[in-house]
């Protein structure tokens, strides 16, 4: 055991467990029911309570709380023990394998609190408010649940005076009486009739109560003008509980005027002005303090916005609280981003997101500031498994919750579902589209999804030291000019407003390519950094929001260019290709048989023919460099892209994997170097696997020649290298050729596949059924048990299909 304090953001483990001791006085202990308060921990958790297990219950950084029965709390001191453990299966996988999912910390990441209550205590309150048409007269339902522990521990502490003290053991009357109040003044604007009840030991009441309010202030985010509705609970004039919340009248709908589609904040039009804030600081990571919470706020007000998308977790209570008593709207969410549908519908994350949503009610239905829930974001629409998810869980958010309900879908969709949905957004996930594109998927989406509003989520990612101007697509410059720009196009085709992504600079849960940042885990999409420095994108944000004048924005001059070393490398391969052709006549002939007369080469191979290892080495390292430069050119056209991003965080799930992977692409001549040791490696594990079958059926071949066997089966190879010399020019000109050289490749690397059975059926003579066979199923094994493997473990498939309908749109 180590000495730790919490709340505490943890980075080293899957399951970490805490203990402690905390000492409640005999008194204490009868006087009161025992909770604990979790305000935000990942993704279970245990709870034991001197040493008896309590609950398994989930987090998932939604606030939870869990009720110690009184069976096991002792006169004294009592041993607290929680085991926190991050999620698994379909579950982690949600969490982790979106595009740019945030770092998933273990443990307690907020504050817990252990909390008694009164035997007989508020547990929770309900409101709604039907208003007239004029908003100038509400009529406002409360549901208000008490709940109680053990009544005879409370009868025993009641007053000497209390004549009902012998009356009985196993329950107890009580008297609720409700106000509404103005908060900044305490001045009491209505109140409830009183009720009469009497409740049993360890049961819950709901109670409603109803009020008729006039004249009184609406909510918005520029005049907060906030209520408090307060609870009392008294037996025989003494005080058992007393509970507060805040509340507001507003109204929230969306309506159709004048032939525009807007969302209505007390029956006026309301433009989404928003930014999306992800818990994150630097050095403290997940785990922020009160102060940190009432900075940023300060900050994103400054900013001009209205709205604060809360990405990937729900807010600190004490954040919804400035929301409420500030003026900020919030939009919540479930954890639903860049999912595949078949894995969104399983039943462990239906269940999961269920769960998750009601928790969401419990905590934050009430807030005044929560103006919508969002289902989901980039999950392709038009599929029998989304419309499942969609009608489920939006069926229960209606059922539950006035709130509007919306989902954010990615570029490209042909239809959408709008059913139970109020409004609803759209992201690129590509990362090069010019603006007119953006423009026309902004309006065709529009008459696709009808008569409901229609706003944008997006932003960019940047290199936070680059300042060449916003035609380099990774400048802080790029940042704030697409920001302006796709903010104008959603304003002049009647959007109902922005999301921009993000407000500040997050760490991410795995590597990323895109940036080339010193911190591969960095997203640098922020406005702000981690530590809250302002960028120029917030200057741009500021006066976007406000109405005000833009910074002046640099243009600068950038052109994707081709390394010359590609340029240089290629030539000389090729002239030593060359060289070799004319200047050794065994070298021209091996070649010139290897192609035309394969199997005469072959059965020379198996004669034990003298081929010069030199040669056969010159040329396996010329076959590999051309592998590398070819390899290499794609990589690197696409090192910036989405596409790669996505593609390689489904390949290699292996963090440590990709963060080699992703330095060494952005130095393209050590990528292209690597790359060719693996293929000439290759090349000898392939003449190991023949030599190998050689020891095994007896027959007499050497190592050397196997290695002949791999090596000049991948002469066809040669043909990719006078197109690697320009491959990445031909890419800027035209990305869409790369269908062309994808296939390209895939056919030499076939051919040569090829090739290598047909030689090991020559020199083992067998029949060449027998060799595709067995070498087909080598192959297969090969392919298949990791395929398998990552399917299991990461649903690859359904990522693949994820991963073309999205990006390639196949």
């Amino acid at each position: 055991w180590e000495t730790a304090n919490l709340p505490f953001s943890e980075t080293k483990a899957k399951k970490v467990s805490y203990q402690r001791t905390v000492k409640i006085e005999s008194d204490m202990a009868m006087k009161y029911v025992w909770s604990l308060y979790f305000l935000g921990a990942d993704h279970h958790v245990e709870v034991y309570w001197n040493e008896q297990f309590i609950g398994r219950f989930l987090a998932s950084m939604v606030p939870l709380n869990v009720r110690i029965p009184d069976r096991v709390i002792m006169k004294g001191t009592n041993n607290i023990k929680l085991v926190f453990t991050s999620a698994e299966s379909a579950s982690q996988q949600i969490k982790s394998q979106s595009l740019f999912a945030k770092k998933i910390y273990t443990g307690s990441a907020r504050e817990i609190f252990l909390v008694g209550s009164p035997h007989i205590w508020v547990s929770d309150v309900k409101y709604t408010n039907k208003f007239n048409e004029t908003l100038t007269n509400s009529d406002i339902k409360y549901t208000v649940n008490l709940s109680s522990g053990k009544i005879e521990n409370l009868l025993k502490y009641q007053n000497a005076s209390d004549s009902s003290k012998s009356n009985s053991s196993t329950a107890a009357s009580a008297k609720i009486e409700l106000f509404l109040k103005k908060k900044s003044t305490g001045e009491t604007i209505a109140t409830a009739n009183p009720k009469d009840i009497k409740i049993e030991s360890d049961r819950t009441l709901s109670e409603t109560f109803y009020m008729n309010v006039s004249n009184f202030d609406l909510w918005s985010p520029d005049q907060p003008n906030l209520y408090e509705i307060y609870i009392k609970i008294s037996r025989n004039g003494n005080l058992l509980d007393d509970w507060k919340t805040n509340f507001a009248f507003r109204k929230f709908n969306s309506y159709k005027q004048n032939g525009k589609n807007l969302l209505m904040l007390n029956n006026s039009p309301f433009e989404i002005k928003a930014v999306s804030y992800i818990d994150d600081y630097n050095n403290i990571n997940q785990t922020l303090s009160a102060a940190r919470l009432e900075d940023d706020f300060n900050l994103i007000k400054t900013l001009g916005a209205n709205v604060i998308r809360m990405k990937y977790n729900p807010p600190h209570p004490y954040f919804a609280n400035i929301c409420d008593e500030k003026g900020m709207i919030l939009f919540l969410e479930l954890p639903v981003y860049d999912a595949p549908a078949s894995v969104i519908n399983t039943n462990e994350i239906k269940v999961y997101m269920q769960n998750y949503a009601k928790q969401l009610f419990v905590n934050y239905e009430s807030r005044p500031s929560v103006f919508a829930y969002g289902i989901s974001d980039g999950v392709v629409e038009g599929t029998e498994e989304s419309s499942k998810f969609f009608s489920l869980l939006s069926t229960l958010f209606k059922n539950q919750t006035d709130k509007l309900i919306y989902k954010i879908i990615p570029f490209g969709s042909s239809s959408v579902d709008v059913k139970n949905f109020d409004f609803i957004g759209l992201r690129n996930l590509q990362q090069k589209v010019d603006l007119n594109s953006i423009e026309e998927e902004f309006l065709r989406n529009k008459i696709l999804i009808g008569d409901k509003p229609l706003f944008m989520s997006y932003g960019a990612l940047i290199q936070p030291k680059n300042h060449n101007g916003y035609a380099d697509p990774l400048s802080i410059e790029f940042q704030a000019f697409t920001i302006s720009n796709v903010y104008k196009i959603v304003q002049d085709n009647s959007g109902c407003g922005s999301i921009i992504n993000t407000f500040n600079d997050y760490n991410l849960n795995s590597p990323i390519l895109i940036t080339d940042n010193k911190d591969l885990y960095l997203a640098s999409s922020g406005l702000m950094d981690r530590n809250r420095r302002q960028r120029l994108s917030y200057s741009t944000v500021q006066a976007l929001f406000n109405n005000e004048k833009e910074p002046l924005l640099n243009a600068g001059s950038y052109t994707e260019k081709a390394p010359f070393s590609f340029i240089v490398s290629g030539f000389v391969l090729g002239i030593a290709v060359i060289l070799l052709i004319n200047r050794f006549k065994r070298f021209r002939e091996y070649m010139f048989r290897a192609i035309l007369r394969p199997y005469n080469f072959y059965a020379d191979i198996r004669d034990q023919r003298i081929m010069s290892s030199f040669q056969t080495i010159f040329l396996g390292s010329i076959t590999a460099f051309t592998i590398g430069l070819y390899l290499t050119s794609i990589l690197y056209f696409y090192r910036t892209s989405f596409i790669a991003q996505y593609f390689f965080m489904m390949i290699t799930p292996l963090d440590a994997v990709q963060e080699l992977l992703f330095k060494i692409i952005w130095v393209p001549e050590l990528s292209a170097l690597i790359i060719a040791l693996f293929s000439f490696a290759f090349a000898a594990i392939v003449a190991v696997i023949i030599n190998s079958f050689a020891f095994i059926t007896q027959a007499r071949i050497y190592y050397n020649d196997s290695l002949v066997l791999a090596v000049w089966s991948g002469v066809p190879i040669l043909i990719l290298l006078p197109i690697s010399v320009i491959l990445i020019r031909i890419l800027v000109v035209s990305p869409a050729t790369i269908w062309l050289f994808l296939i390209l490749y895939a056919a030499v690397m076939i051919w040569t596949l090829a090739r290598i059975f047909r030689s090991s059926g020559v020199v083992f003579d067998v029949r060449m059924s027998r060799v595709y066979i067995i070498g087909g199923i080598f192959f297969l094994l090969f392919v298949l048990l990791p395929l398998g493997f990552y399917q299991i473990k990461f649903s690859l498939f359904d990522y693949l299909g994820y991963f073309s309908d999205v990006f390639l749109g196949i």
